[in-house]
């Protein structure tokens, strides 16, 4: 069982939250892997082929080594529920939404635009800037 602030630090460390399921990829060859992984106080934990249990994982070594990369599923928010959308235009990266179903929150949905933090929206608005200014080069 891990320890209640090194559980806190891993999450914080690899922007993930406790049971959240996610997938990895290897940094070194952009491989990805087929199974899924959440971690918890028990761990790193990977299901089952079918996806009834959870059993424990020894990959929590690769990711906190930099050895591989985790590979969050979209954020979806709720109705009604508020998120962060990337805007490359703004000098904060962001702005702040709520979605209430009409076109632009189904766009930045689609396009994978929408994030549950603001800096999950600045990151993403980073990389999107680091593609442009290494296309105009």
């Amino acid at each position: 069982m891990l320890n209640e602030k090194v559980e806190e630090a891993i999450y914080k460390a690899l922007d993930v939250e406790k049971n959240e399921v996610f997938g990895l990829r290897s940094i070194k060859d952009n491989h990805e892997y087929v199974n899924v992984y959440r971690i918890n106080e028990n761990g790193l934990q990977v299901s089952t082929e079918n996806k009834t249990e959870w059993l424990q994982s020894s990959s929590l070594n690769t990711l906190l080594t930099g050895y591989s990369g985790i590979i969050k599923k979209p954020f979806i928010p709720k109705l009604g529920q508020g998120y962060y959308v990337v805007n490359i235009l703004s000098p904060s990266l962001f702005f702040r939404c709520i979605n209430d179903g009409d076109l632009s929150d189904k766009q930045a949905i689609k396009h994978k635009l929408a994030f549950k933090t603001k800096q999950g929206a600045i990151n993403k608005a980073k990389e999107i800037l680091k593609l442009i200014k290494g296309s105009e080069g």
